[in-house]
């Protein structure tokens, strides 16, 4: 999967030159001379590099920054939200059920100085900006709530901006299959349910994915199901979430995979691992990162910077020295790497 200098100054200059028509398809950010646009699952180049920044497409929009404020392009690379925005987010907002959460900066004039205001909200895909009064910080909905901070405390609202549950949280998370996970003002940690209810502990737990969580007891790790009923003891070093009925575990100073029962399917011998997507995960060896299949054989030959890998729709973004480019599931490049 190794191109030369020619090969790969050759494909950059095909790609730039050859914009094909855009397509309602799926789009993948790229970056050339410091500029962001956008490649097709074939490797074409569909959006011309022109933003500052921007992240992947979500509902069929893509988060872009020009000049320090974020906005929304199309799948043509239309601007259909204008830039206006300045969220915590940075350029990583994303549309989540038709809305996604951003933030406005005002500044004010206070007993003659001037200060900075933040306001939060939803704003939807025809640009329809929807303030939560006295919100701090906003989520993006998950199973239909969002969880935002006032007053110093937590709670969620819907996407009506209806409150469901009432701040009362030192933080909570996102809902994944109906859990998230919270801190009372007491400082105890534990899910919840879509009505605030407390369901039980959560022993420095992650979120649910794949119906299932890990959880740490006196320095080992276990897992969970739904009910907070222990399918697999805490017995590991260390765990990850379950993708694709695997998950990461830790054994000793290695990396390895369980199945739902905790039986060993891919012996630790991984310095660090990622989740499972699309048949493949990424796995770290010697400060490299490359990719292992469900029988834990290397199909990716570990040779890529540190960062969080995963297939998506086929293609995986992959970055060395600085530069970022895309793989198929081969391993063969379908973007170059390019900065």
């Amino acid at each position: 999967m190794s191109l030369t200098c020619a090969h790969l100054a050759a494909l950059i200059l095909c790609c730039l030159i050859t914009v094909v028509p855009a397509r309602k398809t799926d789009l993948f950010p790229i970056v050339v001379n410091s500029r962001v646009g956008y490649i097709d699952l074939r490797g074409r180049l569909v959006v011309t590099p022109q933003f500052d920044h921007a992240w992947k497409f979500s509902d069929g929009l893509a988060c872009v920054t020009v000049r320090g404020q974020t906005g929304f392009i199309d799948t043509n690379g239309k601007m259909v939200i204008h830039p206006q925005f300045k969220s915590s987010y940075g350029c990583y907002d994303e549309f989540h059920e038709g809305l996604s959460a951003v933030s406005l900066e005002e500044q004010l004039t206070v007993k003659g100085k001037r200060v900075k205001k933040i306001k939060w909200g939803f704003v939807d895909k025809v640009g329809k900006l929807t303030i939560v009064p006295g919100a701090t910080f906003l989520s993006d909905l998950r199973e239909g709530l969002a969880f935002f901070h006032k007053g110093g405390l937590t709670g969620y609202i819907d996407r009506d901006l209806k409150v469901v549950i009432k701040p009362q949280f030192k933080s909570a998370g996102n809902f994944y299959f109906g859990r998230a996970r919270a801190t009372g003002l007491d400082g105890k940690e534990f899910y919840v349910d879509k009505l605030g209810n407390p369901l039980f502990e959560n022993r420095d737990g992650g979120e649910f994915q794949d119906s299932r969580a890990f959880f740490k007891v006196k320095g080992k790790y276990g897992f969970i199901d739904l009910t907070g009923h222990v399918i697999i003891e805490a017995q590991f070093d260390g765990a990850d979430h379950f993708g694709e009925g695997l998950a990461g575990v830790k054994i000793g100073a290695k990396w390895g995979f369980v199945d739902g029962r905790g039986v060993v399917m891919i012996t630790p011998r991984f310095d660090s691992v990622g989740v499972f997507s699309e048949g493949l995960v990424s796995i770290e060896l010697n400060g490299k990162w490359g990719f292992a299949n469900k029988k834990g054989e290397i199909v990716v030959p570990p040779q890529f910077d540190k960062w969080t890998y995963y297939f998506e729709k086929g293609l995986c973004a992959v970055r060395l020295d600085g530069k970022m480019g895309y793989i198929d599931h081969t391993g063969n490049f379908v973007w170059p790497l390019t900065g």
